[in-house]
């Protein structure tokens, strides 16, 4: 299969299992996690709605597995942001933050610490999400091996990639689990599966030496303070409403855009980093509205700023599906422009 037609087949891939995804959760699953009122917010922890995260966290891993499974042609990031984006069903659903502002009955304080443990909760969750994404594109790669994506870097030979040198390339891909947990403890299949598709065993080696990982690590460090800094930056520019369809856009936009940037400033091989982002500024800015004032009631709350009535639901499905999907361009542009480079025109 040339490389036209795998970028074509990835793209209706991903957009088709995205709609597909995004429009059973809305009419399938939202229902058993709207509250009792169904105009208010689907929000979990603030709620005392421990069963709603478990069914949540289900869910999500749920999806992982389907998103896997139907989209092998397409680079992970891309199978990972349809997972959140056909999420993004719930935050559709979600009423506004305001309803449970107004019946919580206490400083606000207390609910902001609460959805910042419910995003801190979020982040294991997604990790395993990666797993399971990884697992399904495998089972299917041992079915179907010409459907599985190739990463073109493993295939390049050395004279194409000195031919390449001055574009900012990442080494591979590697898993949230590689980034938490030393290689060296994970049995070999474990650690071969958690490398991501398509990775040499020579890739894998440089990698693991001290010096590439020392590197790696200053490089996801300068592309997460990138990403989250500009996400803040832009949720704060362009939400000037509580609108749920703002919030939405906003936070989609923002950390797409952030994403696209600090990917290629910074090109990291664990792709984590990016759904990493939107949890790290939703946390930074929870924390702000606690130690700030915090209204009980009346005026107080209604000047409430834009910023701080986003849910955690939203931080997951927009944010988080909105950084995968800015890698994922990111990424495909990147190939797009190595292939030119080596003389092989590609349209995307």
């Amino acid at each position: 299969m040339n490389r036209n037609r795998s970028f074509l087949l990835e793209k209706l891939q991903v957009w088709a299992a995205l709609l597909g995804l995004l429009a059973a959760v809305y009419w399938v699953v939202s229902p058993w996690l709207l509250p009792a009122d169904p105009t208010g917010p689907i929000v979990l922890l603030p709620g005392s709605e421990l069963g709603g995260l478990m069914l949540l966290g289900l869910v999500l891993l749920v999806l992982a597995i389907i998103s896997g499974v139907v989209t092998p042609l397409s680079r992970p990031e891309g199978a990972m942001a349809v997972v959140l984006l056909g999420l993004g069903g719930l935050a559709l659903r979600s009423g506004p933050a305001k309803f449970l502002m107004w019946s919580y009955g206490q400083p606000l304080r207390g609910m902001y610490l609460q959805m910042i443990v419910e995003m801190l909760l979020l982040i294991p969750l997604l990790g395993l999400a990666e797993i399971l994404v990884d697992c399904g594109r495998a089972w299917v790669g041992r079915i179907f091996s010409k459907l599985l994506w190739r990463d073109l870097l493993a295939e390049l030979s050395e004279k194409q990639l000195v031919a390449i040198e001055d574009i900012p390339l990442p080494s591979g891909k590697q898993s949230f689990w590689l980034l938490v947990i030393p290689p060296a403890l994970l049995p070999g299949a474990i650690r071969r599966l958690l490398g991501g598709q398509g990775d040499k065993v020579e890739v894998a080696k440089v990698k693991n030496s001290p010096q590439a990982r020392r590197a790696e690590l200053q490089r996801l460090a300068g592309c997460l303070a990138v990403g989250v800094a500009v996400g803040i930056v832009l949720v704060n520019i362009i939400l000037q409403s509580p609108a749920r369809w703002q919030i939405l856009f906003g936070l989609f936009a923002s950390f797409l855009l952030a994403a696209i940037l600090a990917n290629y400033l910074f090109p990291v091989s664990c792709w984590c980093v990016f759904w990493i982002m939107p949890i790290v500024a939703a946390v930074v800015l929870y924390a702000c509205a606690a130690l700030g004032d915090s209204p009980t009631s009346g005026v107080g709350l209604a000047n409430v700023r834009p910023i701080f009535q986003v849910l955690p639901i939203d931080w997951l499905t927009a944010g988080c599906g909105g950084a995968m999907l800015g890698v994922w361009i990111s990424e495909r542009l990147r190939e797009v422009h190595i292939i030119e480079t080596l003389g092989e025109p590609v349209s995307t």
